[in-house]
């Protein structure tokens, strides 16, 4: 990371505020400074990054310059009252959202590799050949219609145009409607009109609190049995943990935020946590590491390459007198003993690997399969998925502590949550206690669950083949039962982490870096 960093980078952004607060001493000043900055800007650059073809320099100033500009919003505007909730709340989905696009314009603009190739020339194959037995098919029936038979596979438009004439059931006039409509799943609507309505109802009386968070998970799983059952891969929970995290963070700007007991400091501290969040969920979301032929085929060719590295090495060595053939003629580790065929996919796989029913693929060490974000998790984003259970857990103690507080500044923290004298008198901090106690809930729930991914790292074991163990019955239990060990890849706790945390996915591009992630 000290290599890929930009230090140069440093002056530039400490400079930008200075020669803003310079600006501001006088109309003059500033006239001056802000025609004069472009000029500045690009004299810097030239100074110090011209020699890189890629640099970080301008996104990482505009992105400065994004967070600085929303933090004097946040400090200077906000407190002078004359900007609404709703106002607030505006700026900050644009903001998100400005970072969320951004995000999903840098995951590459679709780079042209040898696997592309390789993966058309074998569908030309396969195309090709259904031709040809559909000639012949056709030769021997009068009704064949070779023309069709012959007609290359259809383009982007073709596809649009035919998932456009789908037979829908829906009544608009527009067909890209209706295809929406149909594809859309209405039925997370209702779930989440009635989250709100059942916290406010839960804010009434303290038993009806207990009541509704003690029935609220059990609703939330009938519903969606009801409604999701027959849908391998939903959006659901995901959309639910996003609304609600939108919902809290909106009750805090709106409720906590006027009282005063909150600093300038810890708002953006909220926020920040939940914009890294988003930001690192959306990493997470950019795929597990499936397994695909090509993985395999690259990985043959290594090996062929290696053993030609040997055998020459072997004739080396024969012909020097202090040549090692011993060592010269060791293989590759039994990689390629150990990869399998998988009976589903019906393609080799690598060690560690698994076919997740829900996605109805194989995953490149497969931990588990995730509802949370409708996506599994495994080799190329466990590291995001185990970044992104961080910083919210934290960020969600952190905020609940921030509401306590506020709520009941003379209380201790832990006698608050349980015992807040007066909370119920207001109808707003009855709902902001009552979500402090279902943001406890949930922020308990994840805090399990990452407590389980920490151990399993410091074991080296996924979840999957924990289950299997005990399934086996060739695991023991660890630490009250909150690990299985299976003894058969650890290596030590701080090795244990080494390898976790350089594991990388086998199927990305080569041209993929840390500057591409940015």
């Amino acid at each position: 990371m000290a290599e890929n960093l930009e230090i140069s980078l440093i002056p530039a952004l400490l400079m930008l505020p200075l020669l803003l607060k310079v600006a501001a001493l006088h109309y003059l000043l500033g006239i001056t400074v802000l025609t004069a900055l472009p000029g500045l800007v690009l004299w810097y650059y030239y100074a110090t990054h011209r020699k890189k073809r890629r640099t970080l320099f301008f996104l990482t100033l505009a992105l400065y310059s994004l967070a600085y500009m929303y933090y004097l919003f946040i400090t200077e505007i906000l407190p002078r009252g004359d900007v609404s909730q709703l106002q607030v709340c505006t700026v900050t989905s644009g903001m998100i959202f400005t970072i969320v696009s951004l995000i999903h314009t840098k995951k590459g603009p679709g780079f042209v590799t040898a696997a592309l190739h390789n993966s058309h020339s074998q569908e030309d194959k396969k195309e090709s050949t259904q031709v040809n037995n559909g000639s012949l098919q056709s030769a021997a029936s009068p009704s064949g219609t070779p023309a069709e038979l012959q007609t290359p596979k259809e383009g982007l438009g073709a596809k649009w145009s035919r998932w456009l004439k789908v037979p829908s059931k829906s009544t608009f006039q527009y067909p890209v409607f209706g295809a929406m409509a149909e594809n859309l799943e209405i039925s997370l609507i209702p779930a989440l009109l009635m989250l709100p309505l059942l916290l406010k109802v839960a804010a009434l009386h303290y038993l009806l609190g207990i009541t509704v968070l003690t029935a609220l998970p059990g609703l939330v799983l009938w519903y969606y049995y009801a409604t999701h059952r027959k849908k391998r891969r939903t959006l659901f929970f995901l959309t639910l943990a996003l609304y609600s995290l939108a919902y809290m963070y909106y009750l805090f700007i709106t409720e906590i935020l006027p009282r005063g007991d909150v600093s300038q400091l810890q708002v953006c501290t909220v926020t920040s946590g939940m914009i890294f969040t988003i930001v690192s969920l959306i990493h997470t979301k950019k795929g597990p590491g499936f397994v695909t032929a090509a993985l395999h085929n690259s990985h043959s060719q290594e090996d062929k390459k290696e053993s030609t590295q040997v055998n020459n090495g072997s004739l080396q060595s024969a012909a020097s007198p202090s040549g090692t053939p011993a060592e010269l003629q060791t293989p590759k580790e039994g990689l390629g003993a150990k990869w399998s065929r998988c009976p589903l996919c019906k393609i080799m796989r690598p060690p560690r690997a698994g076919h997740c029913r829900t996605c109805g693929s194989c995953v490149q060490r497969l931990d588990h399969h995730c509802i949370w974000i409708n996506s599994c998790v495994g080799q190329a984003n466990h590291r995001s998925f185990l970044l992104t259970l961080s910083v919210f857990v934290l960020t969600s103690l952190y905020g609940i502590s921030l509401v306590l507080c506020s709520l009941c500044p003379h209380q201790y923290l832990m006698t608050a949550l349980f015992y807040c004298p007066g909370v119920y008198t207001q109808s707003s901090t009855a709902l902001c206690f009552t979500c402090a106690w279902y943001s406890s809930i949930v922020a308990g729930g994840l805090l399990y669950l990452l407590v389980a991914q920490v151990l399993n790292i410091s074991f080296n074991v996924t979840e999957r083949e924990a289950q299997l163990a005990l399934r086996n019955k060739t695991g023991q239990s660890r630490l009250w039962g909150l690990v299985v060990d299976t003894g058969e890849y650890s290596r030590g706790f701080y090795q244990n982490w080494v390898e976790f945390l350089t594991m990388t996915d086998a199927s990305a591009s080569p041209r993929s870096s840390l500057t591409d992630l940015v």
